[in-house]
């Protein structure tokens, strides 16, 4: 299982809390964790490093406009997005990229860690999950 949680410094805390969060449940290796768009977007354009989750945390509808404009990219993964505000603008931007569930960053962090272990098919302490090879 590969995880990209990607989102920039205006959402620190939130990446800080999903970072421990997914150390939790799954193996350090397991995650990738990018602070700048730009890189989330190099590394979906290099086959070798395939994602399975991506972890979308944009602060604001900007920042998630430009996670929706590399939508074909991620097309076939899937998507947990952690907004950062509750507009209604944002909440429907968030669902046109059809994650797979939709969060805030101000969400408890139980039903968070609950979808993720759903996700990785890890209920329990998923440490000895293993890892795709790349």
């Amino acid at each position: 299982m590969k995880i990209c949680l990607c989102g920039t410094d205006k959402a620190a805390n939130a990446i800080a809390s999903l970072e421990k969060l997914i150390g939790d449940i799954l193996p350090k290796e397991c995650l990738y964790s990018c602070r700048d768009i730009r890189d989330f977007e190099q590394r979906l354009r290099d086959p070798r490093r395939a994602t399975d989750l991506a972890i979308l945390v944009p602060a604001d509808e900007l920042e998630l406009d430009e996670f929706a404009a590399l939508r074909e990219l991620y097309d076939d993964t899937r998507i947990l997005l952690v907004l950062g505000e509750r507009s209604p603008g944002m909440i429907m931007k968030g669902h046109s990229l059809r994650p797979r569930f939709m969060a805030f960053a101000d969400t408890e962090p139980g039903v968070v860690r609950s979808v993720l272990e759903k996700m990785t098919n890890s209920a329990g302490n998923g440490k000895s999950m293993e890892m795709k090879e790349s």
